[in-house]
């Protein structure tokens, strides 16, 4: 007992009021611990300890956020999620624009958690970060069912693992997604458990060091008479998200757009790219020809008219020159009327001066009249191109991005968000869903950043 509480006592023995305030003191000693916010927390791992550096996000994807937290804290990622009914992407859907603070890794998912309206949970293993989806939380699948009986002994790739698990569940179909990262090995033992594929899964993760991604076929566990349901789903290993380049690792060099990249570098010539994309990806109508822009030295008119043309009956684009800008726009961009009206919508007048990023921020800040639709132009990274511009009041997002262009002498790279269900033609309708445009550098396309993007990701 302390000191004050023995004081207490023997005063209260001699004066009446010294009773009441020793009850109070007594009162006051069950209450405070009890209170909101006094009660001891669960003390914190060491991994979830683990610092994150800051990250200034100014309009990424759910996935690009959590891969760049997990690399920051030098952990493999795994994400499962499933794939909703019409057959779309789940947590791809999620928009961040938040800059992140500097803190420990539980910080940065509770951030983001909060930030998207408990999209996901998370587990902080020893070694690995599992992120779980908020559409598979509470559903379970044939990968969650414990049937692998102890001793299991494994020693291999991912791929081999699938296997092993295929050949113990039959009507569970596990199909590995090659991509640039070369698979690792593991060697592990689970010696006292009944476990699930999920959990097996998690444990290569854990000794190989290399994480995954997982959507899962939208078919939940069905308990038929013979207790079977075939269940598809693919998995895709991944390496560390270190690099804050965004291009999707299915593009490589021999693109349009990695031509017009390479031609605005080598003319110096300040460029605007209007495209539309494919689901949330940036890849677009510019991307799926194979015109590779030639070495040689030769006008920028005819080297515009020699890129365009991908057959005799189509050209990937048409091309004006308006005062040293020169404006690019897709033929996709330029086929279908849905999302050009939020290209032309007004915004106010002012001065800015900043990044292509920060210039995103600032136009989705400034609308003239309310809109659902917003510019994502990725990670801040630092180094970037800084410009200084006046804005006069009732210019389009059009135009002020082309003035930034124009002012700093680089390429603006634009796709429309293009959300049409493949299948019915339909919109695709969530809570959540995010409509407008990415923006990025079109710089970044060049061959150079293009080879230097897939050596990270085959490391």
């Amino acid at each position: 007992m302390s000191q004050l509480a023995i004081s207490e006592i023997h005063r209260s023995a001699e004066d009446p009021m010294s009773r009441i305030r020793f009850c109070l003191f007594l009162l006051l000693l069950i209450i405070v611990p009890l209170a909101p916010g006094c009660s001891q927390q669960p003390e914190l791992s060491e991994t979830a300890l683990r610092p994150v550096g800051e990250l200034r996000f100014a309009g990424v994807d759910l996935i690009y956020a959590l891969r760049r937290v997990a690399a920051n804290a030098d952990l493999p990622l795994v994400l499962d999620e499933i794939r909703p009914k019409d057959g779309s992407p789940d947590l791809l859907l999620y928009r961040i624009d938040i800059d992140l603070p500097a803190g420990p890794l539980q910080t940065a998912l509770e951030i983001l958690q909060e930030e998207t309206q408990d999209a996901f949970s998370f587990e902080i293993r020893d070694r690995v970060l599992y992120v779980r989806s908020r559409i598979l939380i509470g559903t379970e699948t044939v990968l969650d069912e414990k049937f692998i009986r102890p001793p299991f002994e494994f020693e291999g790739t991912l791929e081999d693992l699938l296997t092993r698990i295929m050949n113990k569940r039959p009507w569970t179909f596990l199909r590995i997604l090659k991509g640039k990262a070369p698979m690792k090995q593991a060697k592990f033992t689970v010696q006292d458990e009944t476990t699930s594929s999920l959990e097996l899964m998690l444990r290569h993760a854990e000794h190989s060091g290399q994480g995954w991604h997982m959507p899962r076929a939208g078919y939940v566990k069905e308990k038929t008479e013979k207790n079977t349901t075939f269940v598809g789903s693919s998995v895709m290993p991944w390496s560390s998200l270190t690099s804050t380049n965004r291009i999707p690792d299915r593009v490589g060099p021999g693109i349009t757009l990695n031509a017009l990249a390479n031609l605005r570098k080598r003319t110096a010539t300040s460029m605007l790219v209007l495209d539309r994309s494919v689901w949330q990806d940036l890849r677009g109508g510019l991307n799926y020809s194979s015109r590779k822009d030639p070495g040689e030295r030769f006008e920028l008119e005819a080297a515009l008219d020699m890129v365009k043309r991908i057959q005799p009956t189509r050209e990937a684009f048409s091309w004006e020159i308006d005062e040293g800008l020169v404006r690019i726009e897709g033929s996709h961009y330029t086929g279908k009327l849905r999302g050009r009206d939020f290209m032309r919508s007004e915004l106010k007048g002012g001065t800015f001066e900043g990044s292509l990023p920060e210039l995103s921020r600032w136009i989705n800040e400034n609308h003239k009249s309310d809109t659902r639709h917003v510019l994502m132009s990725g990670e801040i990274r630092g180094g970037e191109k800084i410009g200084k511009i006046e804005i006069k009041d009732g210019s389009s997002a059009k135009d002020v991005l082309g003035q930034f262009a124009r002012a700093t002498n680089t390429g603006v790279y634009i796709a429309l968000l293009e959300l049409i269900d493949p299948v019915t033609g339909k919109a695709i309708v969530r809570d959540h869903l995010w409509n407008g445009a990415y923006v990025a550098d079109l710089d970044d396309w060049t061959t150079e950043k293009l080879n230097s993007r897939f050596e990270t990701a085959s490391k």
